[in-house]
């Protein structure tokens, strides 16, 4: 009986640790499991986290010209981009930029601007733009540690602002000093307190655009009291530790620079007898006085004025303009002085930047080492920017979550870096800004601090293009109202100033 009882109770022992076994073995191979399962979950979310937040992208851009030489009539489908502005798909996208903008007078409002096709994946954008006004930008103020030459300099310019409608104001006469014309479509003479204001607002380099052909002989002999003018504006600025900008500006015509081999002799008599004066004036000037060798130079009056096409007019065009860049390098430098070091900045057909980026603009030659700079005006996006409230096309809309809003400027500044600035040479974007559209002013201080921040962020100085005109139906790019010697779009300056660097 007792022997029974044992084994009955041995029996159940046994079962019991049979079940215990059994069951701690569920457990482990359950655990194991589980982990399997949280990695699998961990592995997903890291692939979902380096994708873009939406899957399915929703703003397109669609291509309306080539990027300089290259295309000619194309027409592109409309290209998929995520909410900052980048094909996930593609390596190329064609989207729509104001590269060669700066329609002030000479200009006709509904000109159909063509622009540039580049890629616009930017590989070193790892971080969204959808947050780059939170971020903070290394070396956004003036300091040049680990930068040298061309991009130090470009870096100390800091912040630019355009004096236009000023000395680059035309009319049908010809000769003599035409003092008169300063004021004559802007309103108001320049003055020493209107650089004081500008200063302190946070500007910190000034570009005068000069037009010279009223002001000339038949020999192209520069008035000596509009020569004397542009000095004492240059000067007033200089005096004040900016830095200034001077050019050839409105003189694009068949008369005086137009760039083609049936009018380039002439163009070269003018260009040279130009900048053998103006710089002979100011060859002791130290390089705070940078010269610009004209002002988005171009077919004027032809269906290639603003779309730099494929055809043989466009490549002689370009071929005329890098030998004008380098008759004005060559010039500047024979005259000695300063002039031997000075900066010096060129543009591509129109300034735009598609042109500038071709393999087909030269830049010139120099005795100097790295004294050239890329000169670019880009109003972008330009239907933002640039097109007139009363056309279809026309948006008071910037939005820097919207690849729609952001691509053009990604693009640009993009392949103005691998071009240029990787190579060390120096960009200058000194005509930009938007138009006011009837108040819109929230999204302009919106697209100035994205602009400009992400133009330093890549080595990029810019200046606003002010015509001083804050009201009417014409190009309302003013901030700064001369006439009262006060900043009129504080809001405005604020965001250029805050998102460029400290004062």
């Amino acid at each position: 009986m007792i022997r029974h009882l044992f084994i009955r109770r041995l029996i159940s022992l046994i079962t019991v640790l049979v079940f215990t076994f059994v069951f701690l073995g569920a457990c482990a191979g359950e655990t194991d499991m589980n982990t399997d399962n949280q990695k699998a979950e961990s592995s997903n979310s890291l692939f979902d986290n380096n994708r873009s937040e939406d899957d399915s992208p929703s703003d397109k851009d669609k291509a309306e010209s080539g990027n300089g030489l290259s295309i000619e009539n194309s027409d592109f489908s409309e290209v998929d981009t995520d909410e900052n502005g980048n094909n996930p798909d593609k390596n190329e996208a064609a989207v729509s930029l104001a590269e060669g903008s700066g329609s002030k007078k000479d200009k006709d409002e509904n000109k159909n601007q063509e622009d540039n096709k580049t890629d616009i994946t930017d590989d070193t954008n790892v971080e969204s733009d959808k947050n780059i006004n939170d971020r903070v930008i290394e070396h956004i103020d003036d300091d040049v540690e680990g930068l040298t030459g061309a991009l130090a300099f470009v870096r100390r310019l800091r912040l630019g602002w355009n004096l236009g409608n000023t000395m680059d104001a035309t009319n049908n006469s010809s000769g003599g000093a035409n003092l008169k014309l300063e004021s004559s479509w802007c309103g108001v003479k320049t003055t020493p307190e209107m650089i004081d204001t500008l200063k302190e607002a946070g500007i910190k380099s000034i570009r005068v655009p000069v037009s010279w052909h009223n002001h000339v002989d038949k020999d192209y002999n520069i008035d000596e009291a509009w020569l004397a003018r542009v000095k004492e504006i240059v000067d007033y600025i200089i005096d004040r530790d900016m830095y200034c900008i001077i050019n050839i500006h409105h003189d694009n015509s068949k008369e005086f620079v137009y760039p083609t081999s049936e009018y380039l002799d002439q163009s070269k008599k003018y260009v040279g007898r130009i900048w053998e004066q103006v710089g002979e004036k100011f060859r002791d000037y130290d390089d705070h006085l940078i010269f610009e060798s004209l002002n988005e130079p171009r077919l004027v009056g032809t269906t290639n004025e603003w779309y730099l096409s494929n055809n043989e007019i466009c490549k002689d065009a370009v071929r005329c303009i890098n030998e004008l860049n380098q008759l004005f390098v060559d010039t500047i430098r024979m005259q000695g002085g300063n002039n031997s070091e000075r900066y010096l900045l060129v543009p591509g057909y129109a300034a735009q930047w598609g042109a500038a980026t071709d393999d087909a603009f030269v830049i010139p030659n120099d005795t100097a080492e790295n004294k050239i700079l890329i000169e670019v005006h880009a109003y972008s996006p330009e239907n933002f920017a640039l097109t007139a409230p009363t056309e279809s096309s026309s948006t008071d809309v910037f939005d820097e979550t919207s690849g729609k809003s952001i691509a053009g400027i990604n693009s640009m500044v993009t392949k103005l870096k691998s071009v240029f600035i990787d190579k060390g040479i120096g960009v200058v974007i000194d005509e930009f800004g938007s138009r006011d559209k009837d108040g819109n002013t929230d999204a302009r201080v919106n697209h100035a601090a994205f602009y400009v921040k992400k133009a330093r962020e890549y080595g990029i100085t810019c200046f606003w293009w002010d015509n001083n005109i804050f009201s009417g139906s014409g190009e309302r790019f003013g901030i700064f109202d001369r006439k009262s010697n006060t900043v009129r779009k504080p809001e405005i300056m604020q965001a250029l100033v805050d998102n460029c660097g400290n004062r």
